[in-house]
Protein backbone atom coordinates (compact mmCIF):
# COMPACT_ATOMS: atom_id res chain seq x y z
CA UNK A 1 0.00 0.00 0.00
CA UNK A 2 2.73 2.47 0.88
CA UNK A 3 4.89 1.84 -2.50
CA UNK A 4 1.32 1.99 -4.54
CA UNK A 5 0.73 5.56 -3.17
CA UNK A 6 4.37 6.34 -3.91
CA UNK A 7 4.02 5.55 -7.07
CA UNK A 8 0.34 6.90 -7.56
CA UNK A 9 1.81 10.35 -6.58
CA UNK A 10 4.67 9.96 -9.23
CA UNK A 11 7.57 10.09 -6.22
CA UNK A 12 10.65 8.58 -7.12
CA UNK A 13 11.86 5.66 -4.53
CA UNK A 14 14.11 3.47 -4.07
CA UNK A 15 15.64 0.29 -1.77
CA UNK A 16 18.73 1.43 0.56
CA UNK A 17 21.29 -1.12 1.57
CA UNK A 18 23.92 -0.02 3.88
CA UNK A 19 27.54 -0.98 3.70
CA UNK A 20 27.13 -3.39 6.27
CA UNK A 21 24.17 -5.04 4.82
CA UNK A 22 21.21 -3.61 7.03
CA UNK A 23 18.00 -3.02 4.71
CA UNK A 24 15.64 -0.08 4.42
CA UNK A 25 12.40 -0.70 2.73
CA UNK A 26 12.36 3.00 1.06
CA UNK A 27 14.82 5.53 -0.09
CA UNK A 28 12.48 8.83 -1.29
CA UNK A 29 14.68 11.57 -2.92
CA UNK A 30 12.60 14.55 -3.87
CA UNK A 31 13.69 17.51 -6.22
CA UNK A 32 14.07 20.36 -3.97
CA UNK A 33 17.01 17.88 -1.76
CA UNK A 34 14.84 16.89 1.17
CA UNK A 35 15.01 13.04 1.21
CA UNK A 36 13.53 10.64 3.76
CA UNK A 37 14.26 6.87 4.62
CA UNK A 38 11.21 4.74 5.65
CA UNK A 39 10.58 1.26 7.12
CA UNK A 40 7.05 -0.65 7.36
CA UNK A 41 6.65 -3.23 9.91
CA UNK A 42 2.87 -4.16 10.53
CA UNK A 43 4.13 -5.04 14.37
CA UNK A 44 6.26 -3.23 16.52
CA UNK A 45 5.80 -5.29 19.83
CA UNK A 46 8.63 -7.59 19.57
CA UNK A 47 11.86 -5.97 20.88
CA UNK A 48 13.76 -7.75 18.63
CA UNK A 49 11.36 -6.46 15.84
CA UNK A 50 12.02 -3.00 17.10
CA UNK A 51 16.14 -3.60 17.17
CA UNK A 52 16.32 -4.59 13.89
CA UNK A 53 14.13 -1.72 12.13
CA UNK A 54 15.66 1.14 14.47
CA UNK A 55 19.10 -0.37 13.61
CA UNK A 56 18.63 -0.42 9.88
CA UNK A 57 17.36 3.68 10.06
CA UNK A 58 19.70 4.86 12.23
CA UNK A 59 22.46 3.33 10.28
CA UNK A 60 21.23 4.53 6.86
CA UNK A 61 20.82 7.71 8.15
CA UNK A 62 24.45 7.99 9.10
CA UNK A 63 25.60 6.59 5.52
CA UNK A 64 23.19 9.34 4.13
CA UNK A 65 23.74 12.35 6.39
CA UNK A 66 20.32 11.90 7.53
CA UNK A 67 18.37 13.32 10.47
CA UNK A 68 16.19 9.89 11.08
CA UNK A 69 13.49 8.13 9.51
CA UNK A 70 10.44 7.07 9.59
CA UNK A 71 8.56 3.58 10.22
CA UNK A 72 5.26 2.91 8.98
CA UNK A 73 3.20 0.10 11.22
CA UNK A 74 -0.26 -0.99 11.67
CA UNK A 75 -1.29 0.86 14.50
CA UNK A 76 1.78 2.29 16.69
CA UNK A 77 2.96 5.53 17.17
CA UNK A 78 5.92 6.69 19.32
CA UNK A 79 9.56 8.47 18.55
CA UNK A 80 12.79 7.27 19.35
CA UNK A 81 16.24 9.38 19.70
CA UNK A 82 19.05 7.07 18.69
CA UNK A 83 22.71 8.13 18.16
CA UNK A 84 21.66 11.59 17.45
CA UNK A 85 18.61 10.54 15.13
CA UNK A 86 15.06 10.72 15.29
CA UNK A 87 13.14 7.66 14.49
CA UNK A 88 9.49 8.23 14.44
CA UNK A 89 6.72 5.19 14.25
CA UNK A 90 3.71 6.27 12.44
CA UNK A 91 0.35 4.75 12.32
CA UNK A 92 -0.15 4.18 8.11
CA UNK A 93 -3.63 5.75 7.99
CA UNK A 94 -1.62 8.70 9.12
CA UNK A 95 1.42 8.19 7.25
CA UNK A 96 -0.65 7.56 3.91
CA UNK A 97 -3.13 10.31 4.46
CA UNK A 98 -0.24 13.17 4.61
Amino acid sequence: MVFCTFMRNKQKVYYYKTKNGLEVGFFCPDSIGSEQLLQVCADMRDEKTRQREFRALSKAADELHLNGGVIITMDGEDERRENGKVIKIVPAWKYLRG
